[in-house]
């Protein structure tokens, strides 16, 4: 989560200093008067580990509801398997009856 969250930010910083960049192609740079003027807004920590925890049980939800979902996979796999052994045992038994 953390490393998505600098990616974010930095990808925006360097959106938003790209419109600010002077010299040449090869030596391009930003002045300090942009860094000096940037404003960045952050969440108080509260409210950071808020959205953190709420992001924590979506993760959470959604690994249960994955295993699940796998679980669930697995019973109809072996519900198939069950049933074309049960057709198998029905012909060779029809077979055997003739």
């Amino acid at each position: 989560m953390k490393d998505y969250i600098q990616i974010g930010i930095e990808k925006w910083i360097r959106e938003k200093t790209m419109l600010y960049f002077g010299g040449s192609a090869g030596q391009q740079r930003v002045p300090s008067s942009y860094f000096n003027n940037l404003d960045l807004l952050f969440a108080s920590k509260e409210m950071q580990l808020e959205i953190v925890r709420h992001f924590y049980e979506l993760y959470q939800r959604a690994k249960t509801l994955n295993e699940e979902g796998e679980r669930v996979l697995e019973e109809a796999k072996q519900e198939v398997d069950d049933t074309e052994q049960g057709i198998e045992e029905n012909v060779t038994n029809c077979k055997t009856i003739k």
